[in-house]
């Protein structure tokens, strides 16, 4: 019997209006989280600057572009997975570039239960992408990053008196914290216990 691991996925919703002040209350935080809401394609790219996201929704059009500019390059760029709500008179103009590249299409007006459904479909494309992201890493790399991992996990240990457990709880969720992996958490660890002993 397969253990089924909770997981909470960080959003980006790239939208304006009535449906910025609906998301909140449509997304448990129990299960999305954080959840960044902002208006414009340019404010999308300064957040994608700073972190990943597991879902980036867009509801095109964006004040500064369509919007499926930015949803081709999420999905290209990123491994995010990524839904674009288009109106009837875009929809059909942007339905082939945007199945065949991996993008949820979702046709407006949407009921809020659609809109909730289809963020459960999008954990499960996230889920897919996970898997897949696991698969491409090589022995090399896990053996890398289990190294370095174990690393911080010591200095967590020597310098916080945590145990082993403890250690790797906070490494995963400072991970999952800030939209990064394992790794990136685990080499941020390293760099400031390197910088403090010098």
């Amino acid at each position: 019997m397969a253990i089924f691991e909770e997981r909470v996925y960080s959003v980006l919703a790239v939208t304006g209006g009535t449906l910025s002040s609906m998301l909140p209350s449509m997304m448990p935080e129990a299960m999305f989280s954080p959840l960044s809401i902002v208006s414009s394609a340019s404010e999308a790219k300064q957040k994608l600057a700073e972190r990943s996201f597991d879902i980036i929704m867009v509801n095109m059009p964006l004040p500064d572009e369509s919007g499926f500019g930015f949803a081709l390059d999420a999905v290209a760029e990123t491994k995010s997975a990524v839904m674009l709500l288009a109106s009837s008179d875009l929809y059909g103009e942007v339905y082939t570039p945007s199945v065949s590249n991996g993008i949820i299409l979702i046709r407006k007006p949407v009921s809020r239960s659609m809109l909730s459904e289809s963020f459960t479909w999008l954990a499960a494309v996230r889920e897919r992408l996970r898997a897949s992201e696991k698969r491409e890493m090589t022995i090399e790399e896990k053996m890398a990053e289990i190294k370095i991992v174990n690393r911080a996990k010591w200095i967590l240990i020597d310098r916080y008196d945590l145990s082993e457990p403890d250690a790797h709880r906070y490494i995963e969720k400072n991970a999952m914290d800030n939209g990064i992996s394992k790794r990136a958490a685990a080499d941020r660890i390293i760099a400031a216990e390197s910088q403090r002993t010098q």
